[in-house]
């Protein structure tokens, strides 16, 4: 019994021994996530996102989570296994590659070492057009009607390498065709013409970002039973006047095959004096071109065509040109007049009067200020003539040229003499009728006293 105190007081000395070394937990906050500023980037660039201003007020380390809080409609980032280009979340800075334009939301959060998460940040970005991807159709092909036409697009790709979808499609086709696309959305696929003749064959491909130009083959095809084209040339106008654009019509020639048909015009005949040629045609290989006549009288002209394979034979169509009912005539202006010095010539006595020689002669230009115009647009023809003086023109049918002004003599020393030149403008339109002016220039010439002989 008496050594039951002294073992209650050894135990309730270790009990308050132990109380005294209890340690109050310390409070641990929360860290703090920051995604960075907004950006607005082209589709071209990859998406950098940067998390390093995220922290812990703790000073604990920190792990990252980053994700998509929105992406643009049709968007598959959201739902892709590591929509991030360096496959790992779990780092401050990361970055994606954007599938299509529009607004994507992508949020962060961290977690400190002690599994406290943060309040999640988002930053904006905005993706705008970029590089357009490009279609490549193929190379143009001649098929026989029946035979299955291969279509490959594999070469067709986009700048940043995104993968491409693909839509083909029959652009133009001769008219009665139903012929389709196997399979339309297919890099590689194939169709069947239906009818002979030609097919245009459009492809554009799709980055998910932007859409390529089209780009367009053409696929000629050849009838199995092929006949040759016929061609029926007509003239476009009852009133066939001369001087005029006559319009000519090869539209209702065809193809019993329904192929595509390509023209060539040409002049058999023409009056005896008329100087029109195969370029008086205003084009040769189209269906409706027009001839220009010159002089009334009978045109004969033909028309082959061709359907890529075959020549038609010719039609002949005869075209009796008659002279216009109505002409107006071309208006002329000669040009300015002019007052010219030709500066002095010698006199010398010749019993009660003088003889004196003639200054030097001008050479001037012809046609300074002059024109020609037809009220009509007649094509039309100029020549120059001399009314009065001594003249020499280089060349009479050109409205600019130079004109040599002679033999402009004084009367006697001491006076000066005008002589007049009077020229002529003249244009003669295709009907043949002529309009003219004219124009004057008057040389002034001075006589001085012949120098005595020694």
């Amino acid at each position: 019994m008496r050594y039951s105190i002294p073992i209650l007081l050894i135990t309730a000395f270790w009990g308050c021994r132990d109380q005294s070394k209890v340690v109050t937990p310390i409070p641990n906050t929360s860290p703090v996530a920051d995604a960075g500023a907004d950006q607005s980037l082209s589709a071209d660039e990859a998406i950098n996102l940067d998390g390093g201003g995220s922290y812990d007020p703790d000073g604990d380390s920190l792990s990252y989570s980053w994700s998509f809080s929105r992406v643009p409609e049709g968007s598959t980032l959201a739902e892709s296994e590591n929509p991030f280009s360096n496959n790992n979340m779990a780092t401050s800075q990361t970055s994606f590659f954007p599938d299509l334009m529009g607004t994507y939301i992508v949020s962060l959060t961290v977690t400190d070492i002690k599994g406290n998460v943060s309040p999640s940040d988002s930053v904006i970005v905005t993706v705008t057009e970029g590089q357009l991807p490009v279609s490549m159709a193929g190379m143009d092909q001649n098929v026989v009607e029946g035979e299955t036409v291969l279509l490959d697009g594999s070469a067709s790709y986009d700048p940043m390498g995104r993968e491409l979808s693909y839509q083909w499609n029959v652009a133009s086709a001769p008219s009665s065709s139903v012929a389709t696309i196997a399979d339309p959305t297919n890099p590689i696929t194939s169709f069947t013409p239906d009818l002979p003749g030609s097919y245009l064959v459009s492809l554009v491909v799709d980055s998910g970002v932007n859409i390529s130009n089209p780009d367009v083959l053409t696929v000629k095809v050849q009838s199995a039973n092929p006949e040759a084209p016929v061609a029926s040339a007509a003239a476009g106008t009852e009133l066939l006047e001369d001087c005029s654009d006559i319009p000519l019509d090869g539209g209702a020639s065809m193809d019993p095959n329904g192929e595509s048909l390509s023209y060539y015009w040409t002049l058999q005949d023409k009056p005896l004096n008329s100087t029109i040629t195969n370029n008086s045609f205003s084009d040769r290989n189209i269906s409706n071109p027009t001839l220009y006549t010159d002089m009334a009288g009978e045109y004969l002209v033909s028309l082959a065509v061709n359907d890529g394979t075959e020549w038609s034979s010719p039609d002949l169509i005869t075209l009796n040109v008659g002279e216009r009912i109505a002409n107006s005539s071309p208006a002329v202006n000669a040009g300015n007049s002019q007052s010219l010095d030709a500066g002095d010539a010698e006199c010398e006595p010749s019993g009660y009067s003088y003889s004196c020689a003639s200054c030097e002669d001008l050479s001037i230009t012809l046609g300074d200020g002059a024109s020609v115009n037809d009220p009509d647009g007649d094509t039309f023809s100029t020549t120059w003539s001399v009314l009065s003086g001594d003249a020499d023109i280089s060349n009479a049918q050109s409205i600019q040229t130079t004109v040599v002004l002679k033999n402009a003599e004084p009367e006697e020393p001491g006076a000066c003499t005008a002589t007049v030149y009077e020229i002529q403008l003249s244009a003669t339109d295709c009907p043949g009728t002529v309009s003219s002016d004219s124009v004057s220039f008057t040389v002034n010439c001075c006589g001085v006293e012949a120098a005595a002989s020694q």
